[in-house]
């Protein structure tokens, strides 16, 4: 309807009668009439946000305090091969894999817990129990007063993008020097107060400007 400025309001309206003459017709109804536009438009917003998550090529996943998983998207069971209905309700550490120590865990989550936010490169396992290196971004997720409600995660696979940006030879040879380099706990490069493993994504970048001269013999450059 149009209000009183003019201007076109979703209305929800709720009525009913209240009076009848003596035949039984409706002579006096009563009833409400709420603003709901602001509702509508929250709803929409909603919807929208969930296509984008739906078609994001990034896993995305919702976790309570707890760090049982409540949803993910699509792109999560690309990533992992775990469908929704496998992993809702199971604990995030799922995905944990030897590749880290439990310390280094808990390092994770006494920031997470602290911060709101965490981020960095981490080993994950898939459900045919494939390890992969991702990039993972955790953030807090709070109500209107602040509230912290839940935990929300985006993983990006690192290993396609090594593979995509290098070739399938060079970018194995890459990969795996990363996964050697694991075991070594000096070369993992820990930022003071986050303990996260951050040697890894710089040592990609790099490679991206190093590759084309490092890899010559295994691209067939001279």
């Amino acid at each position: 309807i149009r209000n009183a400025a003019g201007e076109w309001v979703w209305v929800l309206s709720r009525g009913k009668i209240v009076e009848r003459d003596a035949s039984g017709q409706p002579v006096r109804m009563a009833g409400t009439a709420r603003d709901i536009t602001l509702n509508r438009a929250a709803e929409r917003e909603r919807r929208i946000a969930e296509e984008v998550i739906r078609s994001m090529s990034e896993a995305v996943t919702v976790t309570g305090l707890d760090f049982l998983f409540s949803s993910i998207n699509p792109a999560f069971t690309r990533m992992t091969g775990y469908q929704e209905a496998e992993i809702v309700g199971r604990p995030s550490a799922t995905l944990n894999c030897e590749q880290h120590s439990d310390e280094f865990h808990s390092a994770l989550r006494n920031t997470l817990q602290r911060t709101g936010h965490w981020s960095g490169e981490i080993w994950q396992r898939r459900k045919d129990g494939e390890e992969f290196l991702c990039w993972l971004e955790l953030s807090e997720v709070t109500d209107r007063e602040g509230n912290r409600t839940h935990w929300v995660g985006v993983l990006t696979a690192i290993t396609a993008f090594v593979l995509a940006n290098f070739g399938y030879h060079a970018g194995l040879v890459f990969y795996n020097a990363l996964l050697m380099s694991v075991a070594d706990e000096k070369t993992m490069g820990r930022v003071s107060g986050y303990g996260v493993a951050a040697g890894y994504l710089g040592a990609i970048l790099g490679l991206l400007v190093v590759a084309p001269f490092a890899a010559g013999s295994v691209l067939g450059w001279e």
